[in-house]
């Protein structure tokens, strides 16, 4: 049976397996893990023995080439320096490694998975007025991060 034709609830309890098999990798003691969304790509919540907590992205969907995560990886962390924007830290690995590459049983595939800081804050929802705000500030945010993107190319060049 191919990961598409299990249901969605086995889906999630398969790549919960493949969550705690990576994590093995990182400097942590893992207490619980939840899913938190389950779509293109599925985000688990791990929270630790010590009570920090961390968000686990699995590319379920996703197959973007290596150099594009590595990619995504540098513009956040450049958005942390550069901005006042409230992003994800990427966690290394105990190797120090940001992007953990595996074979995944439950996808039948290679895959990858970065794991996150969490970003407090409560799920306010889309629906009604406060989803046409948030189109309006994504709108608004994509141009900042699209100048800020720029940015980081042109300077990539002139230093090459």
């Amino acid at each position: 049976m191919t990961f598409a034709e299990l249901s969605r609830p086995v889906q999630i309890l398969r790549l919960q397996a493949d969550a705690l098999m990576i994590l093995e990798q990182y400097p942590i003691k893992v207490a619980r893990v939840r899913c938190i969304s389950h779509n293109f790509n599925t985000i688990f919540r791990v929270d630790t023995t010590n009570g920090l907590k961390f968000a686990l992205r699995i590319n379920v969907n996703s197959r973007r080439p290596m150099p594009a995560l590595k990619a995504e990886i540098a513009w956040l962390e450049a958005l942390r320096k550069d901005t006042d924007l409230v992003v994800p830290q990427t966690i290394p690995r105990r190797d120090g490694g940001l992007i953990s590459s595996f074979f995944s049983n439950t996808l039948g595939r290679d895959t990858v998975a970065v794991l996150f800081s969490w970003l407090s804050g409560q799920d306010l929802g889309l629906n009604g007025i406060f989803a046409r705000c948030c189109v309006l500030v994504a709108d608004f945010i994509t141009v900042i991060l699209q100048n800020h993107g720029n940015e980081i190319s042109t300077a990539a060049r002139n230093s090459a």
